[in-house]
């Protein structure tokens, strides 16, 4: 997949979206956003959510394990993100 994606991004017009379907796992996406891919079709993420995970750059965490229950703290300090550090 990501031959193909090196292959047609650089010939994609720079001033529309990118979007790509049927993406499958963090790692598709990781490397489909250096590719230049601005937006997905993919459920493993919402998925992954009603399970109780959320992904951060240091790794996956399951906010169905007890430790999480009371914990006050956002799941990334350093993030911009308002909905990981408001959560």
């Amino acid at each position: 997949m990501i031959a193909v994606l090196d292959s047609i991004c650089p010939i994609l017009p720079g001033d529309k979206l990118r979007y790509l379907m049927r993406v499958g796992t963090l790692d598709d996406i990781l490397q489909s956003v250096a590719c230049g891919i601005d937006m997905f079709d993919c459920v493993m993420p919402m998925r992954a959510g009603y399970h109780g995970l959320a992904f951060t750059r240091f790794g996956r965490i399951n906010l169905c394990n007890a430790r999480y229950v009371e914990d006050p703290y956002p799941l990334d300090p350093q993030s911009l993100c308002s909905a990981a550090c408001d959560l």
